[in-house]
């Protein structure tokens, strides 16, 4: 019996082998190569049916290791040559050469347009902003990346141009100038800018030597035009500092476009990485919409609204900062108690009507409103301890506060209300005849400001308050009122752009003047601008530009405060 048992099993032993050795498999080699036999390489070798696969190697060749089966069907693919399929049958050493041939595909004929720039205006890609990352607005972060713009907060779209103020940049929306909040006094505070990307056509920026049709401020332009839909679209992005979307379209013939965004920001997660700890419950939201009517090939009307709310509300717990040199390092604790609340609340309405006289003249009438209501509010106790840092390495303590030298309080007190309203009224035209290109604007502009403050701070060091005074308790700062800025401004500006042959390429000229008075000072200030562009070469791609003007700024209300 044993001896049958193993007969049986040596026969199912011996008839196994050959299907052991086809699951085995064999090892396949090959090469690719092209037409005039150059190897090439990344080509994806498949076989059909299956996921095995490879790619080849710089000298063109490929290994499939255990190939199952006696044929397979293998797939050549590579961009720019045929995809071919082939049949091969399995040897004990298999080798395989395979040509592939290019392909030649016809493409249409490209049309490259672009458009006349300004003599002292950059033009900037939108696509550009979709790459940078940015923490306040990607149109801002990508201003800031050009030479002369600086910025010292990630957390802020404000910029500083050649060393000058944030307040010394024009923003311009559809040709609309936007004010930017009176009491935001930090980035944390500042929230969302008022561009929205997804909404942007085109970007103009001058870091100076802009000409006379845009205001007087000393430093920058930046020129944003929204765009004019002309199809049914929408997207959506969502992330973890907050989420946009964003919904656009035509309607009647393509006689009416709109285009609305909406955005909302919240930064506590980013917030909680400062040196002050805390609770921060930042919100931010911003929703804009630009609507456009034409009701004739020559009259076209326009909309631009704005809501913008942003709320911080922030309750401090604990400051530790260590700064001073790598002998003579020092620690800074604070302990806090209290609350911050604040909310900006913005509204913006601008209508625009855009009329063709003809093929030379255009006339624009645009009227602007923008109310913004602002609230500040805050008590906070401070308890800060100034300490030495132990240096001494074999210390248990090493690195940390080793002996108190100062303690002290604050209390830091606010109740700060702000309502403004700027009316605006605009007209500006253009007349083209030969070369010359004539342009001119009037603006009315009338503000209303009103202003109460509450503010005072109190300080006390090692049981002294400052200032020290033997019979009384004085307060180190307090500043309380109750103001209302009544004014009106008017300004103008005419202007002519000369552009013609010179040499082997094209010089242009843009000459102007502006005027702006101001009735609650009294003053007329004059801004006298030229500048010129010579395009060398028959492609225009070099450019030689200079400027010159004289640039008067009239202050605003934030400049009339001593604060």
């Amino acid at each position: 019996m044993p001896k049958v048992i193993f007969s049986i099993l040596l026969i199912i032993w011996i008839s196994l082998l050959p299907v052991c050795g086809q699951l085995a498999g064999v090892s396949v080699k090959g090469k690719v190569v092209d037409t005039e036999n150059h190897p090439l390489e990344m080509v994806n070798v498949i076989i059909m049916g299956t996921n095995i696969g490879v790619v080849t190697n710089q000298l063109g060749e490929f290994i499939l290791p255990s190939v199952p089966g006696k044929s397979m069907i293998l797939i050549f693919s590579f961009v720019g040559y045929e995809t071919f399929e082939r049949e091969f049958l399995l040897s004990e050493n298999p080798f395989i050469l395979q040509i592939l041939k290019p392909v030649f595909q016809p493409i249409q004929e490209i049309v490259v347009e672009g458009k006349k720039e300004g003599n002292n205006l950059l033009t900037i890609p939108q696509k550009l902003t979709e790459r940078l990352p940015a923490m306040a607005g990607s149109v801002e972060t990508l201003i800031k990346t050009l030479p002369g713009v600086s910025n010292n907060n990630e957390l802020s779209s404000q910029y500083s141009v050649r060393g000058g103020n944030f307040d010394e940049n024009l923003i311009y929306v559809n040709g609309i100038e936007i004010i930017r909040p009176f009491l935001v006094k930090s980035g944390e505070q500042e929230g969302l800018s008022f561009i929205n990307s997804d909404m942007v056509s085109s970007i103009g920026f001058s870091s100076g030597g802009f000409d006379a049709s845009y205001g007087d401020k000393m430093s920058s332009v930046l020129d944003i035009t929204y765009r004019k839909p002309a199809i049914n679209s929408a997207s959506a992005e969502i992330g973890a500092l907050g989420a946009s979307a964003h919904f656009e379209g035509s309607a009647a013939k393509g006689k009416f476009s709109h285009l609305t965004g909406i955005r909302y920001k919240n930064t506590a997660y980013l917030l909680g990485t400062l040196d002050k700890k805390g609770e921060y419950n930042p919100s931010f939201t911003d929703v804009q919409t630009y609507l456009n009517y034409k009701f004739s090939p020559r009259f076209a009307l326009g909309f631009l609204g704005n809501y913008a709310s942003n709320e911080f509300q922030f309750i401090p717990e604990t400051r530790l900062t260590k700064f001073g040199t790598l002998t003579n390092p020092f620690e800074f604790l604070v302990y806090f108690e209290g609350k911050e609340r604040d909310k900006f609340e913005n509204y913006l309405g601008a209508l625009a009507a855009d009329y063709s006289a003809n093929a030379n003249l255009s006339l624009k009438f645009q009227a602007s409103s923008f109310y913004s209501l602002e609230k500040e509010s805050f008590d906070i106790l401070g308890e800060y301890y100034l300490s030495d840092i132990n240096q001494i390495p074999e210390s248990q303590n090493y690195a940390d506060s080793s002996m108190v030298i100062g303690t002290g309080a604050y209390l830091d007190h606010a109740r700060n209300t702000l309502k403004a309203r700027v009316t605006a009224f605009e007209h500006r035209g253009t007349f083209s005849a030969d070369r010359h290109q004539f342009q001119w604007g009037l603006k009315y502009q009338h503000e209303r400001i009103s202003d109460q403050v509450s503010e005072w701070e109190m300080r006390d060091s090692v049981g002294y308050s400052i200032p020290y005074g033997t019979d009384q308790l004085s307060l180190y700062r307090a500043v309380s009122g109750n103001n209302t800025v009544v004014s009106n401004r008017f300004s103008g500006f005419v202007q002519d752009s000369w552009t013609a042959p010179f040499g082997d390429g094209e010089l242009s000229v843009t000459g102007g003047i502006r005027m702006q008075y101001w009735d609650y000072n009294q003053q007329t200030i004059f801004s006298p601008r030229i500048s010129g562009s010579w395009k060398i070469g028959s492609a225009r791609n070099r450019i030689i530009r200079a400027a010159w003007g004289v640039y008067q700024q009239m202050p605003f209300f934030k400049e009339l405060k001593d604060r």
